[in-house]
């Protein structure tokens, strides 16, 4: 007697979504997969629209990233693409700031505490004498990141008040750390102190691929 074909309903066509039916059906269940938008994605899709004058254009939200440490996503993606032909590499993530101000995250070493310092040491935003002025014992909280420990101690506190703690230059601080809060649509006043020294942990500090990423053909 042959065993009957489970049917699951997947709600949401986003990266979570076609994750889980993927699994699903290659467990052998029948899926189906229901999303309400007209392309697939959830928040990192695109599609087309029209501007008022009638120029078409792709409409995106920014999620266009695909960092080389998301594991679990490039291995979803190559059960389509094994190779990962669909993707494209950048050479360089850049920090556009005002005046012209550009920081570059190309080309660091790959671990840590090497890639903070030859970052530190190359920078145009921070001077040798800014160093000094730097309370090395906050800044020892974005190597010293445990999950438990540092939300404990940081989760209460804003991005804001820890970047504050630092005493970084302003231009330092804006091309160096706000891009954390910005990429995630968080102003720092409203931020977690722990969230920013987890992204920072996360994308930077022990990154192994260093912050440098792919993009969708």
């Amino acid at each position: 007697m042959s065993r009957r074909a489970v049917d699951v309903a997947v709600l949401g066509g986003g990266i979570a979504g076609l994750a889980a039916a993927t699994v699903l059906a290659e467990r052998g269940m029948a899926v189906a997969l229901i999303e309400r938008e007209t392309f697939l994605g959830g928040r990192a899709g695109s599609w087309p629209d029209r501007l008022d004058t009638g120029e078409p254009f792709a409409m995106e939200r920014g999620f266009h990233a695909f960092f080389r440490h998301y594991a679990n996503l490039r291995r979803l993606l190559r059960r389509i693409d094994p190779g990962l032909g669909n993707l494209s590499p950048v050479a360089d993530y850049p920090i556009l700031g005002p005046g012209g101000a550009r920081e570059s995250f190309a080309g660091l070493p790959r671990k840590s505490p090497w890639n903070i310092a030859s970052l530190a040491l190359r920078t145009p935003h921070l001077r040798a004498r800014d160093l000094l002025t730097i309370d090395a014992r906050a800044a020892l909280a974005m190597l010293a990141f445990d999950r438990r420990a540092t939300y404990r101690k940081y989760d209460t506190m804003t991005a804001a008040a820890y970047l504050d703690s630092l005493r970084f230059p302003d231009r330092a601080r804006r091309m160096l750390f706000d891009v954390f809060a910005h990429s995630f649509f968080n102003p720092e006043s409203e931020m977690s102190a722990a969230e920013l020294l987890m992204m920072f942990h996360f994308y930077f500090v022990e990154n192994r691929e260093g912050l440098i990423f792919d993009v969708a053909n």
